[in-house]
């Protein structure tokens, strides 16, 4: 699972998803998404052990996809 976590955080178009989205920037962020992650996040959670199983992992992946998608509608974040 470390290693998926660690290629994701090295692809070129992984950039938006590195960290947190700053609310300061975005201000109407957690209005849209409930519950938001980022490769961060998720390898903070990972080096914890709180992913037992890979399919925990794989859904906190695609829940941060689905965000993008949610947040942004269309536009270079979802393409």
């Amino acid at each position: 699972m470390e290693t998926l976590v660690e290629k994701a955080r090295k692809h070129e178009a992984a950039w938006p998803f590195l960290e947190p989205v700053d609310v300061e920037d975005v201000p109407d962020y957690l209005d849209v998404i409930r519950d938001p992650v980022d490769l961060s996040t998720i390898s903070q959670r990972l080096q914890r052990g709180e992913y037992a199983k890979f399919e925990q992992l794989q859904d906190e992946i695609l829940r941060m996809l689905e965000n993008c998608r949610k947040y942004n509608v269309s536009g270079i974040y979802v393409k």
